[in-house]
This record gives structure tokens, C-alpha cells and sequence, in this order.
């Protein structure tokens, strides 16, 4: 079994077949890696984080932009401030922050 790289035209096309027998799966491109990492440093301000843990948070569920729904992703953190509580905010990721594959 051989991986092969797809557009994102082409993975939203063979999402649309029936008959396909192996669907496309998003990982990280270059460009979402550098946007994730922007974000989660900005996010996380200065504290230490998994950023590899972040990556695949902002992958799961990325599929979902095959079908034309947006991929936004959320992040909770507790706040460091005075009266505690959550932080939350989100990250939203594009089709171009993915490259896309399938097992063939």
C-alpha cells in the first residue's frame, strides 16, 4: 500500500464517489504548522504546551472542510489572572493549511 498526495479539488471529488474505497485524510501543510504555532505561542503566552498535541487538535476533525463546513477549532486554557476562570479562543483553518492524502 503506497500514499499519494492529493489536491484539495481531488479529495473533495472522491469524498463525492460512492464506490471509492479509501477516503483522504488532512495533515498539517507547512503553512497550517506555522499558523498553529502563531496561534498556540500567542495563545499559551509563554506558558510551556504540547505542540504536537495542538497540531493534532487542529487536525481532527479537518475532513469536515470536504464537505464545505468551516473547521474551527477551539482552545480552553485556565486563566492565570486574579480571578481564575477559562481563557477560550479559536482558531479557524483553511483548506491550505492541509495537505491532503490517501492510502492507495
Amino acid at each position: 500500500m503506497s500514499i499519494k498526495q492529493l489536491t484539495f479539488a481531488e479529495a473533495k471529488n472522491l469524498i463525492s464517489n460512492d464506490e471509492a474505497e479509501n477516503f483522504p485524510y488532512p495533515t498539517l501543510s507547512g503553512q497550517g504548522q506555522k499558523a498553529v504555532k502563531e496561534f498556540a505561542d500567542s495563545f499559551y503566552e509563554g506558558e510551556s504546551y504540547n505542540l504536537y498535541a495542538v497540531m493534532a487538535h487542529c487536525e481532527q476533525d479537518a475532513a469536515d472542510l470536504l464537505c464545505g463546513r468551516d473547521h474551527i477549532v477551539e482552545f480552553k486554557r485556565h486563566n492565570n489572572g486574579m480571578f481564575g476562570g477559562f481563557v477560550v479562543q479559536t482558531i479557524r483553518m483553511d483548506p491550505a493549511d492541509f495537505d491532503w492524502f490517501i492510502n492507495d
